[in-house]
């Protein structure tokens, strides 16, 4: 089963939604078994997607996606998602309100295999807590060469003239330049999560992190000035 559609098209069920001025779309029958279907009635999986022209999705997370294009596929019975940039960069924000962007960005968002990969040059706005009682203070980096996240690990790596920027409660803003960055995240507690009413495409364990640790290495320089 093969669609397509054009012009203003939305497309959702119970577990995605998603809109874009294009969309081809591959269903195949779910396996015997995994639900049972009306009467005359056939269910079906998507088991690949191919999105173009102001893509937004809203993900099961919570977290949205924003894009020129956005690429779906089956391997092994594991999804991966490549979102590309047009004019802007393909941009992920999850409820935390962190952002990911990059011209590329590829997503495994299955739970054992909790990934995301940005190929080239991005940036990225991410919160960290120094304490459990004091707010939230942003943490900024960009690259040139790529990010590898591991949502099952708990970090976050980066590579390539990395400049970092972070904030703190006092307004002082410091910034450092760096060869390579480690970053070590934490789960937010699902009660700091706001309650989504949809369920949509999943970009699985990174939607529910924020930074716990970040460590700079190679020729690092660093300055501080107040905001």
């Amino acid at each position: 089963h093969t669609i397509v559609a054009d012009g203003n098209v939305h497309a959702f069920d119970t577990n995605q939604q998603l809109r874009a001025g294009h969309l081809e779309a591959v269903l195949v029958p779910k396996p015997p078994g995994a639900t049972t279907p009306k009467p005359d009635e056939q269910e079906l999986n998507v088991e690949s997607m191919y999105a173009s022209s102001a893509v937004h999705a809203l993900l099961k997370s919570g977290s949205t996606a924003d894009s020129d294009a956005l690429r779906m596929t089956t391997v092994d019975g594991h999804h991966q998602v490549e979102l590309t940039g047009g004019a802007a960069p393909a941009t992920l924000t999850n409820p935390q309100h962190s952002t990911l962007s990059g011209q590329v960005i590829h997503i495994s968002p299955d739970e054992d295999q909790a990934a995301v990969v940005v190929a080239g040059p991005g940036t990225a706005r991410m919160t960290r807590k120094a304490s459990a009682t004091q707010p939230a203070q942003p943490v900024d980096l960009a690259w040139s060469g790529g990010l590898i996240g591991s949502g099952a690990a708990n970090t976050v790596d980066v590579h390539g003239d990395i400049t970092g920027r972070t904030i703190d409660s006092q307004s002082d803003v410091d910034t450092v330049t760096c060869d390579t960055a480690h970053v070590d995240l934490m789960d937010v507690k699902p009660s700091d999560k706001p309650k989504s009413t949809t369920q949509p495409l999943d970009t699985g364990q990174f939607s529910n992190k924020q930074v716990k640790g970040l460590t700079l290495k190679g020729d690092a320089k660093d300055r501080v000035h107040a905001r």
